[in-house]
């Protein structure tokens, strides 16, 4: 069966195969992109930015925090739960702040808005385009997917599926299909995430959304032409190609939650190193050659210790990394001592 994940900012689409014991087997890695309720949201304040004046919207939002999340509210009940047609209008009360401030004439879609009194009206046909730019999106991931999988069920979660619009569209562009829209749908990714923490062995495996590795220096052997000379730097007289990207997982590579996929040993380059210090990365492509190739991203660093200086070089540290849970998890092997560590990721601000 496919699960369609429609949270606040993103939707997710995933493939799940029962297994026996009430296991779950994921048959192909996620996929999805930002749109969802929040879509809907950022266009709604766009106008009012337009309407108000960002900065008069701007302090708005700091002076009443609790007046900004009702205006939302209002706006995602009128606009996502209710059924809209072209002809329809909604009506969204002008916050106290803001009264008296609204001048439709700045915005691009002015001809669709009208202001008065203490409301701010939308035309039906605005809110419409915004739904079907998200819902055009969602089929599109649905049609290449269901090209590929025989699925009979299609499972809808999240807050952004209790849209009529949604369901609607759904339905028609998939006669063939039985849809399922879960009951308190905005609280099922919440409720799912509670029974799986009690349960983790549920999954019994996942596919890999991205190609997954870590930023390496490798050295470089006689005959070996590196053709970027930038990246070629020498350590202890030997010399070393920087940058490489040491792939472990690769996108769409099933992924078992309990073993590890990759296991890498590292040695310091100076003798007095204390600290092996590496990045994780993820790659859009299969294959990427260096960390800085454009599709990929800096997903975080790893620091494992190594405070004892007295072996030099000679400190062998050995490191495995498991990419098939719900977080990246890592250990480090003293190969001198047998210790074994957890090793934390610190996850880049980047990301």
């Amino acid at each position: 069966f496919l699960i369609n994940f429609f949270k606040g900012g993103t939707f997710d689409i995933v493939i799940h195969d029962v297994l026996d014991g009430d296991r779950i087997k994921e048959l192909h890695n996620p996929i999805g992109g930002d749109l969802g309720g929040t879509y809907l949201d950022d266009k709604f304040f766009k106008i009012l930015e337009e309407c108000f004046g960002k900065d008069e919207f701007e302090k708005f939002k700091r002076e009443d925090p609790n007046g900004f999340i009702e205006l939302r509210g209002d706006f995602e009940f009128k606009a996502i739960n209710t059924f809209i047609t072209t002809n329809s209008k909604i009506s969204i009360t002008i916050p106290h702040h803001l009264k008296n401030k609204c001048d439709i004439s700045r915005s691009k879609f002015a001809e669709r808005l009208v202001c008065k009194e203490e409301k701010l009206e939308f035309d039906g046909w605005l809110i419409k385009k915004w739904h079907s730019e998200v819902i055009n999106t969602i089929k599109d991931n649905l049609i290449e997917l269901l090209k590929k999988h025989n699925i009979d069920r299609l499972v809808m979660v999240g807050g952004f599926c209790e849209s009529p619009h949604l369901q609607s569209a759904m339905r028609e562009a998939f006669p063939y299909k039985r849809f399922i829209v879960i009951n308190e749908a905005r609280l099922a990714v919440l409720k799912g995430a509670v029974l799986y923490g009690h349960n983790p062995s549920s999954i019994s495996s996942r596919v890999a959304k991205f190609t997954y590795g870590i930023g390496h220096s490798i050295p470089i052997e006689d005959g070996k032409t590196v053709l970027d000379k930038n990246r070629i730097k020498t350590f202890n007289g030997e010399r070393y190609e920087t940058d490489v990207f040491s792939k472990h997982v690769t996108k769409g590579e099933n992924l078992d939650p309990n073993k590890p996929q990759a296991e890498e040993t590292f040695l310091p380059v100076r003798q007095n190193q204390k600290n092996i210090r590496f990045c994780v990365l993820t790659s859009s492509i299969e294959n990427p050659k260096y960390v800085d190739d454009p599709e990929c991203r800096p997903l975080g660093y790893i620091n494992v210790d190594i405070p004892d200086t007295s072996e030099g070089l000679d400190r062998e540290v050995r490191i495995r990394f498991n990419y098939g849970g719900t977080e990246i998890k890592t250990e480090s092997v003293n190969e001198r001592t047998g210790d074994v560590i957890r090793v934390m990721i610190e996850y880049s601000d980047s990301v």
